[in-house]
């Protein structure tokens, strides 16, 4: 039928005939490719059968939840900074923001350059975490007059992932750890591997 809702006359050459015949060939040769019904209903007791593999929804929610205990948790660090409160409880984010804290280890980033800063955080935070450190301090210099590039880019760094996933916490230091020219740094406890 055509658009209008009225046939459409064979072509007098004949061709329509041909092309069906064509097509009609084409279909025979087509074999379905899975010749399973591609959705079954759930059997009793939560079955779901898929083609050759059978997995049932119990199966499937132990694996998505095996999964999710193996990933690292992608909470953000709160940066105190910005007045965030959130990822620790109070007495500790106070403890850290006056500096009473112990701080495990350092790193100077003084002279370096952003890219070879970068690279020097990534190692120390991975080495940090294989410490299970819990407290650790980054000097980055103010810069001039307070603008410093290394100060800036820093919490970012730390912010981002993969760091992001090892830190609770980040605020500025207390003056005789270097002020706002470094950051305490609260490491996310390592949990024992269970086996």
């Amino acid at each position: 039928m055509g658009h209008n809702g009225k046939d459409i006359p064979l072509d007098p050459t004949g061709r329509h005939d041909d092309e069906k015949i064509l097509w009609e060939k084409v279909t025979q040769s087509v074999r379905r490719m899975n010749p399973q019904p591609a959705f079954q209903t759930p059997k009793q007791g939560g079955a779901l059968k898929t083609g050759p593999q059978k997995t049932s929804w119990i199966d499937r929610s132990q694996s998505v939840q095996a999964k999710a205990k193996t990933l690292p948790d992608k909470t953000m660090p709160a940066d105190f900074r910005l007045g965030e409160t959130s990822g620790i409880d109070g007495t500790s984010a106070r403890r850290m923001q006056r500096g009473q804290v112990p701080i495990e280890d350092r790193l100077d980033l003084h002279g370096l350059s952003q890219e070879e800063a970068q690279k020097e955080v990534k190692v120390f935070i991975g080495s940090a975490v294989q410490k299970n450190f819990r407290h650790v301090l980054i000097i980055t210099g103010k810069g001039r007059d307070g603008h410093g590039i290394l100060r800036e880019k820093v919490p970012e760094w730390l912010k981002d992932a993969p760091l992001c996933y090892h830190l609770n916490a980040i605020s500025y230091a207390q003056p005789k750890d270097g002020g706002k020219g470094a950051l305490y740094i609260r490491l996310k406890r390592q949990r024992e591997k269970t086996k």
